[in-house]
């Protein structure tokens, strides 16, 4: 009975900090904007070298998504700065709770060990750890695919000289 009331209260922990962290992530992305770009068919045949397909996955990889054609293509993405920003938030959550669930699968082989903690239970934490892991690889992996910063300007409006 004990041991089934532990299990319960650590795997309502072990939500209760999932939930937070994806809470965090979800704030930042409910203040997502949108920019959009208006395009000819010539543009985009122009983008890619007269192959409407290439300039549309062209726009597609720098996260543009089609909102509709009129007698222009019209195109729409997350603002870069919110969007670039909430990702790279999603990957701080996700390397914090990889590195949280590793301390606990270290803490849940020196249970075993003493023989205060079933097998099956380090399984478990194990398998989650698997979990973690896996998002965090995908939020590394969105990082990467973000679109490069625009670089600032040095705020005098001219370019400097060397």
């Amino acid at each position: 009975m004990r041991t089934a009331v532990s299990t319960a209260v650590k795997l309502l922990a072990v939500a209760i900090v999932g939930s937070a962290s994806q809470l965090a992530a979800r704030s930042a992305e409910s203040t997502l904007q949108w920019e959009y770009r208006v395009l000819t068919k010539a543009q985009i045949l122009d983008l890619g070298k007269a192959d409407l397909a290439i300039g549309l996955n062209k726009l597609g990889d720098e996260g543009w998504e089609l909102a509709g054609i009129d007698t222009t293509y019209i195109f729409k993405r997350p603002k870069a700065q919110k969007s670039a920003d909430a990702t790279k938030l999603r990957l701080r959550i996700a390397e914090s709770d990889v590195e949280q669930q590793r301390e606990r699968v270290q803490w849940a082989q020196r249970m075993v060990r003493k023989g205060f903690l079933a097998a099956n239970e380090l399984k478990e934490e194990l398998r989650l750890l698997k979990e973690l892991e896996i998002a965090l690889a995908e939020a590394e992996e969105q990082v990467k695919r973000l679109p490069p910063e625009p670089k600032k300007a040095n705020g005098t409006g001219q370019k400097r000289e060397k």
